[in-house]
Order: structure tokens, then sequence, then C-alpha cells
């Protein structure tokens, strides 16, 4: 008889040494859970921050002026948008906005109307389907002068370009690529004053 109640009593010691063990991990498991969770959780706070810094940033770009937005811009950027802003305007047929940044002094040897400039960008440029690319953009002089820019510009008509072409294929010519690329030479004295000049074709 007492064999048994030693055995017993062993027996319950075992099984609430057990019991002890088992909550434990139970308790350490729940545990690690919540510290799983409450770190995902903040790894999905950390995005929405980054997020609102992007927008704010984004709001205050839109905010800034063409004169400050311009400020940021490289020397290759501001040539390249002020020769497409050119090129944009005789393809649009907007002549006077294009005549208006030539150089005066360009203008009285080449172009001393607007009349005679329109009949050479209709002519010899092309209008409705022009295609602009720099090639290249050197900066000459200083501050005290002026930023002077020389750029080897490709610009042509696409249409006129393929139509040429066709014309010469059909009479049996044989079609040489021509590298037409005119330098046009932009002085710039500040964000967006600036003047324009290019090579002209005889």
């Amino acid at each position: 008889m007492r064999r048994k109640r030693k055995e017993n009593l062993e027996n319950q010691r075992i099984n609430l040494i057990l019991a002890c063990i088992v909550i434990m991990i139970m308790i350490l498991n729940i545990f690690l859970l919540i510290k799983c969770f409450s770190s995902n959780d903040n790894k999905k706070v950390e995005p929405q921050k980054e997020s609102t810094v992007e927008i704010k940033e984004a709001k205050e770009e839109q905010n800034l002026t063409e004169e400050e937005k311009g400020k940021l811009m490289t020397e290759q950027e501001r040539m390249t948008k002020y020769i497409v802003e050119f090129a944009t305007n005789i393809d649009n047929e907007e002549f006077s906005k294009a005549y208006e940044v030539l150089n005066e002094d360009f203008k009285k040897t080449y172009f001393p109307t607007l009349e005679e400039f329109e009949s050479y960008c209709r002519n010899v440029i092309g209008t409705g389907t022009l295609t602009v690319n720099v090639k290249n953009i050197e900066r000459l002089g200083n501050e005290k002068t002026g930023n002077l820019y020389v750029l080897s510009v490709d610009i042509h008509d696409v249409l006129r370009d393929n139509k040429k072409k066709e014309e010469k294929t059909a009479d049996g010519e044989k079609i040489e690529e021509e590298d037409k690329y005119p330098y046009v030479v932009i002085l710039e004295r500040d964000y967006n004053d600036y003047e324009l000049s290019f090579s002209v074709n005889a």
C-alpha cells in the first residue's frame, strides 16, 4: 500500500513538473508570437512614412516656379529644353515665337523679316513631323560674357525625308545618308533668358 501511495505521489510530482514545463513553453510561445506581430506592425508603418515623405517632396516640387525648376536642371537639360522649344514652335507653325529667340545680328544677316524666316522653315527645315536629336553640347564663354553653348543637333521632318527617299528609290537613285547636323549656338544669360542662332543651309 505504501509503495502504491509513494508511486502515486511520484507520478503526481512528475505530472505536475511536466504540466509546469508545458505551461512555460506555451507562455514562451505566446510571448514570441506577440513580439513577432508587433515587429510586423512596425514594418508596415515604415513604408507609409516613406510614401508620406515622397508625397511631400512631390508637392514641394510642384510649388516650384519655372525659374527654380530651371536652376535645378543641368546645363544639358536646359540646352535640350531650349532647342526642343524652338523646334516645337517651328513644328507647330508658331514662327513668331521661334523668331523672337533668334540673335539680332543673326536675324539681320539671314532673316531680316519674319516672312523670310517662315519661308526658310517651311522649305528647308519642315513642319508638322519634326524630330530633334541633340548629338553634342559644348560650353564656351564665361560668367561675364554669358554662357555660350554650341550644340550639334539633328532636326528633320520625318515624313518629308521618307517621301524624298521613296522618290529617289523610284527613280533608281542611290540613297546616301546625309550627315546633316546643323550647329546651334545658344547664349544663355539666365534661365529662360537666351538667344539662339544656327548654321543656315543654302
